[in-house]
């Protein structure tokens, strides 16, 4: 049974904004783990993060 493309599509919209999201977040943690020497993300310090 063939999938139809609009699921398929919709899987892969659902993927790439699920990745973007959680490499936005660890990509914000590294820069403020970087500028400050701490993982906690709850009170972020530096703006660029």
């Amino acid at each position: 049974k063939s999938h139809h493309p609009r699921a398929i599509e919709a899987a892969i919209k659902y993927f790439l904004v699920q990745a973007t999201a959680s490499a936005l977040l660890l990509f914000s943690s590294m820069i403020n783990a970087w500028s400050s020497g701490q993982w906690d993300i709850t009170q972020m310090t530096n703006p660029t993060s």
